[in-house]
């Protein structure tokens, strides 16, 4: 909101609860989730982006949701969830702009936590495994559809994993 953009957090919060509070499910309620926890990352209230986080994450656009959750726990001082949510990001969503940067947090928490690093979960390493084959197969499926055609296709939208 422009409420935010000008420093005012407790008039966007007011603004942005009304999306919630709306009789049918707005399309923009995660997107607005998004902001209020950026406005309150913004207000140094780390605890409140995570819990606004988690309790709207089912309506939050992904990966952007996990990476804002994992930036807002590190904030929070929550490091190893913090790295398990940037972990998330990395293994689930491999072939998205996040995916890099998760990697980079992921390499820098690695060094802050030591031993207390948490592993990555096995179903998660497979999860990035999977995601990688099933790109490649669309991949391949665009260049034979286009062969077919004699047309280049476009490329394929971002899939939620």
């Amino acid at each position: 909101t422009a409420e935010f953009g000008a420093g005012n957090h407790a008039l966007a919060l007011r603004e942005l609860e009304a999306v919630w509070k709306a009789p049918v499910t707005s399309p923009l309620a995660g997107k607005a989730a998004l902001l209020a926890a950026r406005i309150h990352m913004a207000a140094e209230s780390p605890q409140q982006a995570v819990g606004l986080l988690r309790s709207r994450f089912a309506e939050l656009p992904q990966p952007e949701g996990q990476m804002l959750l994992a930036a807002c726990l590190e904030a929070a001082g929550d490091l190893p969830a913090a790295a398990a949510a940037y972990q998330h990001v990395y293994y689930r969503y491999p072939s998205a702009p996040e995916a890099a940067a998760a990697e980079k947090e992921l390499a820098r928490l690695r060094t802050r936590l030591g031993e207390d690093y948490p592993p990555p979960m096995p179903q998660e390493m497979l999860a990035r495994a999977e995601a990688w084959r099933r790109a490649r197969q669309d991949c391949l499926r665009r260049a034979v559809l286009g062969s077919r055609s004699g047309r280049a296709l476009p490329a394929a939208p971002r899939r939620r994993l």
